[in-house]
């Protein structure tokens, strides 16, 4: 089966022999696939450090985090890639310290890694181009990428993560058996409420402190407008928390049970695209309460 990664094979021949191997890797070794989809990661960081002709970092401070924080300050990254690469360097990082080895979430890092290489070409394949004209160009191709609800996914999950909350799509599951817990600021996934809007009828996610159920999260594919779900799927999700799971509920608002509301396409908060970007928010404690765009999650 001809790989996804062979059309880099003759200019970047490199990366696609990376590609080509995390592919490989997928059934029969998971956690090195996760290994080669970092080191493909930090090879395109390489490659646009020295395309853009950014000055050497110091021997001691010469990371992956460090370069593509630069890459950052410079405005190289769209919020977009710059996600794709925190995502993957997090998970290798996971896999080289406590031998993380998922399928799934290989194979949805493997669809992320193709669609980095896709950026990464159509930004960088023209040397011609001077830094604002790569910018400007970085910028266009990162706005026409779309990624699958998988990948969004785990992005979000990563977003928590950074501001404190525990947060596992494919382990910390109500399917799995996950329940909140004293001592734990927790994300569970897919959890269960009796919707009337939603075939599924599952949240996202829905946040916890210790036992306290504090909030719902719808999460949509990062070209979706998230604007209209607060009021939709997001209301439903707070107002059809089971009895079952009445233990958890702080207060009723009317007829909210969870108080905070959160819809995200896993995109930064960008103003000129803001029913499609941040993490819109609404405070159901009242309902005089509207909802508004933040710029990032808040901590628990």
């Amino acid at each position: 089966m001809k790989s996804n990664f062979s059309f880099l094979a003759d200019k970047y021949p490199d990366l696609e022999k990376l590609g080509v191997l995390a592919e490989s890797y997928l059934h029969s070794d998971p956690n090195s696939c996760l290994f080669k989809l970092g080191a493909f990661a930090e090879t395109i960081v390489n490659y646009m450090y020295d395309l853009d002709g950014l000055p050497p970092i110091p021997y001691e401070e010469n990371t992956l985090a460090n370069k593509i924080r630069k890459l950052r300050q410079e405005g190289m990254l769209n919020p977009k890639i710059d996600n794709i690469l925190y995502t993957i360097r997090t998970k290798r990082n996971i896999a080289v310290h406590a031998g993380h080895d998922s399928v799934k979430d290989c194979n949805t890092l493997l669809s992320m890694a193709h669609t980095l290489s896709v950026w990464f070409t159509q930004t960088y394949n023209d040397a011609s181009l001077g830094i604002s004209e790569r910018k400007e160009r970085g910028g266009h191709a990162a706005d026409n990428l779309k990624l699958s609800e998988s990948e969004t996914r785990m992005i979000i999950d990563e977003q928590l993560r950074k501001v404190g909350w525990e947060a596992d799509t494919e382990n910390l599951r109500y399917s799995k058996g996950t329940l909140p817990q004293k001592g734990r600021k927790i994300a569970i996934a897919e959890w269960p409420t009796d919707s009337s809007v939603c075939e599924w009828g599952s949240a996202d996610y829905v946040l916890f402190c210790d036992l306290q159920l504090v909030g719902v999260i719808e999460a949509k594919a990062a070209h979706k407008d998230v604007s209209s779900v607060i009021d939709n799927q997001c209301r439903d999700y707070s107002k059809g928390i089971k009895e079952e799971h009445a233990q958890y509920v702080i207060s009723k608002w009317g007829t909210y049970k969870a108080p905070f509301l959160f819809a995200t396409n896993g995109k930064p908060y960008l103003k000129q695209l803001e029913t499609k970007s941040g993490v819109w928010f609404r405070d159901a404690r009242q309902e005089s309460n509207i909802p508004k765009a933040l710029h990032g999650w808040i901590s628990p």
